[in-house]
């Protein structure tokens, strides 16, 4: 059986298979439609989709307004919060659309579990980001490359001050 794609976002994990977003092991509800707002914008993170093309996506062959679009956004708002420097994971631009904020990185389950090399996975560095580092999202990112590439086997060694 081939690995799940996941998406990992500050503390998140969003896992399209299971059509889940989980924020640590915790199961993140989230409505169908709202889910399938955020896959869209992870998926894309960084760019700029227009509205029309969230609806399009979100709502494939169903004719909805745009003020479907606007709550769907709006819910997503209220169940993520905000990043660890207190800015929205979703920019609104105006008239034009959306554009996802946070560092996303695709991985597998296998990569976060350490399974593929029998390796166990330490808590993770950025599942507590927000509450013990402030301000330190890069090194964190950092941290988390170099305990990847030290699980693919190579040396790695890293140093932590302060």
């Amino acid at each position: 059986m081939s690995p799940k794609r996941l998406f990992v976002f500050d503390r998140y994990r969003l896992d399209e298979q299971e059509r889940q977003l989980l924020l640590g092991s915790q199961v993140v509800p989230l409505a169908p439609k709202v889910f399938d707002l955020l896959a869209v914008r992870v998926q894309n993170a960084g760019r700029l989709l227009p509205k029309q093309d969230l609806l399009d996506r979100a709502w494939s062959g169903v004719a909805v307004e745009e003020g479907s679009l606007t709550r769907g956004i709006s819910s997503l708002r209220r169940v993520l919060g905000s990043t660890a420097d207190g800015q929205d994971y979703i920019q609104t631009v105006s008239k034009r659309g959306y554009r996802f904020i946070s560092h996303v990185r695709e991985t597998t389950d296998d990569e976060l579990d350490g399974t593929r090399l029998g390796i166990p996975l330490p808590p993770s560095i950025l599942a507590t980001a927000a509450v013990d580092f402030v301000g330190r999202e890069g090194e964190l990112v950092q941290m988390q490359d170099v305990w990847q590439r030290a699980k693919g086997g190579r040396h790695e060694l890293l140093l932590v001050a302060g």
